[in-house]
C-alpha cells in the first residue's frame, strides 16, 4: 500500500511565487534545482506539474528561505471564492511602479 504523506501540492502559482520570493529567473531556479530553464516555464504555465524528487526539493528550498506554502492537499473550493483569491493575489502580485530619481544637480 501506497504511503500518505503530507507533501506540498506545487502548482503553477505556487512554484513562481516561490521563485519571485527567491529573487530568481527561471534560469536560476532551473540552476539550482538541477533542471531545465524550460521545465521550469512548463510548470509555471501549468503544462506539467513537478513530482518525485523535484517536487521535494522544491519544499526543501521554500523551507529553508522560510517561503509560507501549503503542505497539505487543497481542498476543493467554490469558483466564487476562488475568485476572490485569484484577485487579491493578483493585487499582491503587482509591481510597484517606480519613480523617477529627481536630478541634484
Amino acid at each position: 500500500m501506497k504511503r500518505q504523506e503530507n507533501r506540498a501540492q506545487w502548482n503553477s502559482q505556487s512554484i513562481q511565487a516561490l521563485r519571485r520570493h527567491l529573487s530568481l529567473t527561471q534560469r536560476g531556479l532551473a540552476d539550482r534545482l538541477g533542471t531545465r530553464q524550460q521545465t521550469i516555464s512548463e510548470w509555471e504555465t501549468g503544462m506539467y506539474k513537478p513530482r518525485g524528487i523535484s517536487a521535494t526539493l522544491l519544499s526543501i528550498i521554500a523551507e529553508r528561505d522560510k517561503f509560507k506554502y501549503d503542505a497539505t492537499p487543497p481542498k476543493k473550493i467554490s469558483k466564487k471564492v476562488l475568485a476572490k483569491y485569484t484577485e487579491a493575489y493578483a493585487l499582491i502580485e503587482r509591481p510597484t511602479p517606480k519613480r523617477a530619481e529627481p536630478n541634484k544637480d
